[in-house]
């Protein structure tokens, strides 16, 4: 006596019922990595921000210690850029001795908009917190009298 399969041998291979099932699953699963990532993607832009202002201020404060020119040296935060400047405020600067950096984009600053460093000492002329905002999340920035940059 032979053997009878169920099913003829027509029929071997996946069903709708289980294709659409593992595709379904795949995409749950791409979806998922997908929002992970981008919002990884979000917070590290934002951090690489951070991290960019905090140099500026670290370099407009060396040249202040540094007595570069010997004069004062800062940064001012504008709405679409940092500005390293010479002099004891924005206002009263070099302008021929600015150096423009962008702000990266989809992130905004509110709080402090000017820093400025006393040359030889490098304490702060004045102090403040600067805030980096991004979509989801802020960065902090300080800078305190003695001149201390705390992020």
């Amino acid at each position: 006596m032979r053997y009878r399969t169920p099913y003829p041998a027509s029929r071997n291979g996946f069903t709708l019922i289980e294709i659409l099932l593992s595709t379904a699953i795949m995409v749950a699963i791409f979806a998922v990595g997908a929002a992970m990532d981008n919002n990884f993607y979000r917070r590290a832009n934002l951090s690489s921000e951070r991290d960019s202002v905090v140099a500026l201020l670290a370099r407009a404060r060396s040249e202040a210690v540094n007595n570069v020119d010997q004069s004062q040296h800062g940064l001012y935060v504008a709405s679409s850029s940092y500005v390293i400047f010479e002099g004891g405020t924005f206002a009263s600067r070099n302008t021929a001795m600015d150096e423009t950096f962008p702000i990266g984009n989809g992130i905004t600053a509110s709080g402090t908009k000017e820093f400025a460093f006393k040359a030889l000492e490098g304490s702060a002329v004045a102090t403040g917190t600067l805030t980096l905002i991004g979509s989801d999340t802020s960065f902090s920035i300080r800078v305190n009298q003695e001149g201390m940059i705390d992020w």
